[in-house]
């Protein structure tokens, strides 16, 4: 029987695990299975699937890969920000190989999310499967600002919608966008949408929109993230994403962009 661990209890075990490092942890779930924990043969499996991972990043964005024979083989996948160079996906995947390879015996199957990258295991293949179950959410206090919740609110609703499409739709492949939607004169909202490129635009797309759903509910909120094995969002009211990956990302159609009115007649482009 297979027992799921929970998020807040998987966190804590997690970090007190890590090594001193500037990968920004942000969770992950994991699932172990008491009458069959994993043995040797299926760490020496695991290993080899982390290294070739560990390889592989160091050359794309998103990679799976499987090793072994049953009922011991071992897959992973892993994907790291469309934002970020190769080396920083890198440096991030092969950090998350050493946490793994310290909790391997705890868990037949885990997730473990970075500011940079995720990293995935099982003892099954998890290839175009869209886990609905497992999702973290995570908003900032509320902010001062010249634009009011209402107004915000719908702005960031049409942002992040808008992001959902031109994501799935990436003529890249990458399932990747970013998006910069003007609040006011002053101030802008910045949004990054990503999903494994394993999964189909349809699935693509559904995936980012429950995360929107999840988002949306705090309108005063001034930065969120949303994050599952199969995508993530994230906003916020400053720059964090890499600037010339937002203006390489494909763009929506043009019947998509558009122009909002808000307090005192003052536009809002979605761009």
């Amino acid at each position: 029987m297979a027992i799921a661990i929970l998020f807040v209890a998987f966190l804590l075990r997690i970090q007190s695990a890590m090594p001193a490092s500037n990968q920004n942890f942000l969770g992950g779930s994991a699932m172990s299975y008491p009458d069959q924990p994993p043995n040797l043969n299926f760490k020496n499996n695991l290993e080899n699937v982390l290294d070739t991972l560990v390889l592989r990043a160091s050359k794309t964005g998103f990679s799976n890969s499987s090793f072994g024979e049953s009922p011991d083989r071992a897959y992973g996948l892993y994907l790291c920000r469309g934002d970020l160079d190769t080396q920083a996906c890198s440096d991030c995947v092969s950090y998350a190989k050493d946490t793994v390879l310290k909790e391997w015996q705890n868990f037949i199957e885990a997730e473990y999310r970075y500011d940079h990258c995720m990293l995935r295991y099982a003892n099954r293949s998890v290839v175009g499967e869209m886990d609905e179950n497992s999702w973290s959410t995570s908003f900032s206090n509320p902010r001062n600002g010249t634009w009011n919740r209402i107004w915000f609110a719908q702005v960031l609703n049409v942002t992040l919608n808008h992001l959902s499409v031109q994501t799935a739709h990436d003529s890249s492949g990458m399932r990747f966008a970013t998006k910069v939607t003007k609040i006011t004169r002053s101030e802008s909202l910045y949004a990054m949408g990503q999903c494994t490129w394993d999964l189909t635009p349809s699935d693509c797309n559904k995936c980012l929109t429950k995360m929107v759903k999840k988002l949306t509910k705090c309108s005063y909120c001034s930065s969120g993230r949303a994050q599952s094995p199969n995508c993530n969002v994230r906003y916020e009211t400053s720059p964090f994403f890499n600037g010339t990956a937002a203006l390489t990302s494909s763009s929506l159609p043009s019947t998509a962009v558009t122009t909002l009115r808000g307090p005192h007649h003052e536009g809002a482009e979605v761009m």
